[in-house]
């Protein structure tokens, strides 16, 4: 009979899954800087889960000048504005910044970046900066002049050189060693 019959009107619900994935992000170097080639640094952003939301995550990238090498002359100035991206389905994302070969000898210098402000509120910075070191390329000879001198003038005086400037001078140890004069005497 028809007081049984039920009818349904067909209605439609949207129910919505929020994401509560999150990920956290650190600056690492991948690769070191060196004056031979020159090998350009590059800093790395590496997301511990992959990024999922369908467009990159940026992070602002900056050099904290607590480096020892000069920007500009050592290396290419990381400008304003400079952005790490971690592409969509990816996990890293990469910046590159080039190397300068100069002639001075040097030590080692090194080159401080830090990441900040990643475009993903999910994203949780564990690791902000890096520090990239520069291997230098160049060297230095030094010649010893050799030098006669009279007996009786008591002294003798070397001329010592170097064939290339070196970054913040240095000192030299010495010896004699007896030859046909014997020292002392």
């Amino acid at each position: 009979t028809s007081s049984n019959a039920l009818v349904a009107d067909t209605d439609t619900a949207i129910g919505t899954i929020t994401d509560n994935d999150s990920a956290t992000a650190d600056l690492s170097v991948t690769t070191q800087g060196d004056e031979t080639g020159p090998v350009a640094i590059v800093y790395t952003v590496t997301l511990d889960n992959a990024n999922n939301t369908g467009a990159p995550i940026t992070f602002d990238l900056s050099d904290t000048g607590a480096g020892t090498a000069t920007a500009g002359s050592d290396y290419a100035l990381i400008p304003v504005g400079a952005q790490v991206s971690v592409a969509a389905g990816a996990t890293t994302g990469t910046y590159t910044v080039a190397v300068s070969d100069d002639a001075l000898l040097e030590a080692a210098e090194t080159v401080e970046a830090s990441i900040s402000n990643p475009s993903n509120a999910a994203v949780t910075i564990t690791g902000a900066t890096a520090t990239a070191t520069i291997t230098d390329n160049d060297t230095a000879t030094l010649t010893v002049g050799d030098v006669t001198v009279d007996e009786a003038a008591g002294t003798l005086s070397f001329d010592v050189s170097v064939d290339n400037a070196v970054e913040g001078g240095f000192t030299v140890d010495y010896s004699f060693t007896d030859g046909t004069a014997t020292g002392g005497s």
